[in-house]
């Protein structure tokens, strides 16, 4: 029994190896379409003051990412992929660090190799850690501000005194959480939550906290607010929001399998932290200790609180976004790795377990990363190259019905073209402020321009005649883009935007 469990622990070993390695992955892909807002407001050569105020106040995101990028940037700047992508894989690396290193020890060896197992070889975590997008360094301040909140807990419960320095650390990860991402905001207020009912319900001092989150909640208002009214002149609570058309069953069904790789794996492992759950329970009613029950309390009631604030929330515009839920991910591996650890010294399933759930997603994640690279993903770069060697001569017209923030459509949709192959002679234009008719006489002045629609389906163009009245026909297809043809123009539509 002894050497099947070594042999375990050893292939366990080997898959959070791989988890590591494969992080690189997608580092010299193309860059994607959200990837490409990130690249224009990182650009040295223009002002981080103008950036700010025509870029990113307009985003639906905060800024910290950006402007930690910009800075990078000055100190050596070029349009190479990997280059700009090296701070999120950093940033991924060193949450892995933090993962191990600065671990509870008080939370159990176990519990440690289940945690860092879970976080290591999640399928998403890997996609995700080299992207030129906030997710990397959302996940590592999230999880350094959950082991804070942690200590502090439970210094609350054996009433320990915390000292200021502890708060002050925990008071400045969470405002870089909200300056990182708004589902960063929901998380640190939860926890404060959770850590001023235990101040109250133990009847502690709580001054200090006190005056800690309001000041970072307070700085986080100083962004936060201006951009949510940018955000309400742009109308993205009425129906102006690139995910407005999902429904919340699409949400609440893909959540689970974006956190665990697959919903099979998700069913074993609610099963079982539903076993402990009971067997919890049944311990409780018979006036028995359970180990670092609080601690689970608090992670639950972390997750717990974001995930209903957020089901609110979608009342009015649409949150339920996979991705934005990345800053529970600690959160919801610990509680996972906390309800099973116990087992772990009690029989071989839970290795077994972690070991088919690492495998899994490595080989599901080597397999997709495979397919990204012969297939060519959707991006800018693939019909750039394709317009230039075809087209090169010829202006480019673009239609975006992504969702994107109008002004920085121009900066994104021409920066493989002139930027990145250095064709600044070639006129790229985004035709989205412009009216129907405006679009109407620039398409009939220059006929042989090339009307570029990205992300292309019939949808889309159905959308152009019927909002637009702008009516196109599909007249080549590049991957997952196409070129289109005007075919006639409504006049009782000539005056809406795009």
């Amino acid at each position: 029994m002894l050497l099947i469990r070594k042999l375990l622990n050893a292939a366990i070993l080997s898959m959070i190896l791989f988890g590591v390695l494969l992080r690189f992955a997608f580092l010299f892909i193309a860059f994607e379409y959200d990837e490409l807002f990130t690249v224009i407001t990182v650009d040295p050569t223009l002002s981080l003051g103008w950036i700010v105020q025509h870029w990113l106040l307009i985003d639906v995101h905060p800024p910290l990412y950006n402007i930690l990028l910009y800075f990078y940037n000055t100190v050596y700047y070029t349009h190479w992929e990997w280059w700009v992508r090296i701070p999120s894989l950093v940033c991924s690396l060193l949450s892995i660090w933090v993962a191990w290193r600065l671990f509870p020890r008080y939370l159990g060896r176990s519990t440690r190799w289940l945690f860092v197992g879970l976080f290591v070889c999640s399928f998403q975590l890997m996609s995700f850690a080299p992207l030129a997008r906030s997710y990397s360094l959302l996940v590592l301040l999230a999880l350094l501000h959950m082991f804070v909140s942690l200590d502090i807990w439970r210094s609350i419960f054996h009433h320990d005194e915390i000292p200021f320095q502890k708060w002050l650390c925990w008071s400045i990860l969470g405002t870089l959480l909200g300056y990182t991402h708004y589902f960063g905001v929901a998380v640190f207020c939860a926890n404060a939550i959770m850590l001023g009912a235990g101040l109250v319900g133990n009847k502690r001092p709580w001054r200090t906290f006190l005056i800690c989150f309001s000041i970072s909640f307070g700085l986080i208002c100083l962004w936060m607010i201006p951009n949510f009214l940018s955000n309400w002149q742009q109308k993205r609570f009425a129906g102006n929001w690139w995910a407005s058309g999902y429904w919340w069953t699409a949400g609440i069904y893909e959540l689970p399998q974006f956190v665990f790789g697959n919903y099979f794996i998700y069913m074993v492992v609610g099963l079982l932290c539903l076993g402990t759950l009971l067997y919890d329970a049944k311990k409780l009613f018979r006036k028995e200790v359970v180990p670092l029950l609080k601690e689970r309390i608090f992670l639950f009631g972390v997750i717990s609180i974001v995930v209903l604030t957020i089901l609110l929330m979608s009342v009015k515009i649409y949150l339920l976004v996979p991705r934005f839920f990345f800053v529970l991910f600690p959160y919801v591996y610990l509680f996972v790795a906390l309800s099973l650890a116990r087992w772990l010294r009690k029989s071989i399933i839970p290795t077994l377990i972690l070991l088919g759930i690492c495998a899994w997603n490595v080989y599901t994640f080597e397999g997709f990363a495979m397919y990204r690279y012969i297939n060519m993903p959707d991006n800018a770069k693939q019909y750039s190259l394709y317009f230039l060697q075809q087209h090169g001569g010829k202006d480019l017209f673009v239609v975006v019905l992504d969702g994107l923030p109008v002004p920085a459509m121009q900066a994104m949709f021409s920066y493989y073209i002139q930027k990145y192959y250095g064709r600044k002679d070639v006129a790229v234009t985004v035709l989205n402020p412009f009216s129907s008719q405006e679009i109407e006489e620039l398409i009939h002045k220059n006929p042989q321009a090339i009307i570029w629609l990205p992300n292309c389906d019939y949808e889309k163009i159905n959308r152009l005649q019927k909002e637009r009245g702008l009516s196109f026909a599909r007249k080549l297809d590049i991957g997952y883009h196409c070129e289109l043809t005007l075919l006639s123009a409504e006049p009782t539509f000539q005056n809406n935007p795009i």
